[in-house]
């Protein structure tokens, strides 16, 4: 988000968000992003994947861009979230979120469309840190996640799919994220330029 930031000239994305993009629910676009700028990391590994818009014409604006920038990175954490509900054999999996577009509460909203509920702590100078340390307690002292939190008394949960139309809009452009996704993750070679 950072790199797209920079691009398009804005500083501040909480402002941004406020002052440009649609409320939510929203009426959506056809425009998918693919946020794998750097190769991909996770759920699968490949370094040589790289990002793209998918859809995009001269009818879109750079609010349809943020906007397919913020949908698609909620779409490509669902994707590493049913990976980990597959781990844990189905079981619901706990998501407190740190750090990134997690300070940003109109992500959190779009992104407990996406996924449910979710835990995000919103403002601290070393949101990656402290994600990290809460793993590592839970882990090393089998700590719970709501005592855990009790550390965090600012901490949010967001639950939003009481509007069945936009869910339903974003169940369908989520599964049309996953079909470009997979095509561009098994095709990167052939549209790979190569320097001769």
């Amino acid at each position: 988000m950072d790199w797209f930031k920079n691009l398009l000239k804005y500083d501040d994305i909480k402002k941004f968000s406020q002052e440009n993009l649609p409320q939510i629910p929203y009426q959506g676009n056809e425009l998918i992003y693919i946020p794998t700028m750097m190769g991909e990391r996770a759920p699968s590994y490949n370094e040589k994947t790289r990002g793209l818009f998918y859809g995009l014409s001269l009818n879109h604006s750079r609010e349809d861009m943020v906007l397919a920038v913020y949908e698609s990175i909620a779409f490509h954490l669902k994707l590493i979230y049913q990976d980990l509900k597959r781990l844990n054999k189905n079981k619901e999996v706990e998501l407190i979120m740190t750090g990134g577009l997690g300070l940003t509460d109109y992500f959190m909203k779009l992104l407990s469309y996406v996924i449910g509920e979710i835990k995000y702590i919103p403002d601290y100078e070393q949101n990656t840190a402290v994600g990290a340390a809460m793993l590592g307690i839970k882990v090393v002292d089998g700590i719970s996640y709501p005592e855990l939190l009790k550390h965090f008394p600012d901490y949010k949960v967001i639950k939003n799919n009481s509007d069945s139309e936009f869910t339903s809009y974003l169940d369908s452009k989520y599964q049309h994220f996953c079909r470009v996704y997979q095509h561009l993750q098994e095709n990167h070679e052939i549209l790979t330029f190569k320097k001769i």
